[in-house]
């Protein structure tokens, strides 16, 4: 469509696209390269989406218009001309073809889906990765020289702790009271706690209490004396 209305079939149609999960630096990437051939230079150009970060239809629209521009300028104008006056022309042109665009800035300056996020605990300034990568150890933060712990994993649902898990949870510190126990010897008890908790639990199930009468209804013979 966009090589349609805005650079009248003249882009190659067999331009390379492709989607990249580790680039979080950029929405989108224009590479340029020319090699000679048969005496003559020939253009070449292939664009780089960001995974991460063109996460909707909208910024995939914004972002591929954007580098294409940039291809444009190469392939068709012969010109590496970065943001310069032939990028923004190209803007221009498609921009009247397409009015609702937003306007095709010089930078993409969509916020980031971040899978993780550190917040310095002394300032609140954050730091996103698109993995575990950071080594809160090593780095500071760059304001106030904080300390960072990690805020937000976005990777994990957190579930509720059920069973034994749960159990434990809430009887660890009844039991660890005894300050003379070691942890395996408090999780040997809790364990057989449970146990026997269960069975319990399971025997006053199969088990009628002491006093209830059980009583069957129907399928018993009796006399009519009417």
């Amino acid at each position: 469509m966009f090589n349609e209305f805005v650079f009248d079939f003249k882009l190659p149609e067999d331009m390379q696209l492709e989607w990249s999960g580790r680039m979080t630096s950029s929405a989108g990437i224009t590479h340029l390269s020319r090699k000679m051939v048969g005496g003559e230079w020939q253009f070449i150009s292939r664009i780089t989406l960001s995974k991460p970060i063109v996460t909707t239809a909208a910024r995939l629209r914004d972002t591929l218009i954007h580098e294409m521009c940039h291809a444009a300028v190469w392939l068709l104008d012969r010109k590496k001309d970065g943001h310069g006056s032939y990028w923004k022309a190209w803007t221009y042109k498609a921009r009247e073809a397409f009015p609702e665009l937003l306007p095709i800035n010089t930078c993409h300056s969509y916020s980031r889906d971040w899978k993780f996020t550190w917040e310095c605990i002394s300032c609140g300034y954050t730091i996103g990765r698109m993995t575990k990568s950071f080594n809160t150890e090593r780095f500071s933060c760059g304001r106030c020289h904080g300390r960072f712990e990690l805020k937000e994993n976005k990777n994990k649902t957190k579930r509720e702790a059920n069973g034994f898990a749960r159990y434990v949870k809430e009887n660890y510190a009844s039991v660890k009271s005894d300050k003379r126990l070691q942890h395996k010897e408090v999780m040997k008890m809790l364990s057989q706690q449970y146990k026997d908790k269960k069975n319990d639990k399971n025997r006053s199930l199969k088990e009628p209490d002491d006093g209830i009468e059980l009583i069957s209804i129907g399928g018993d013979d009796y006399d009519n004396d009417a």
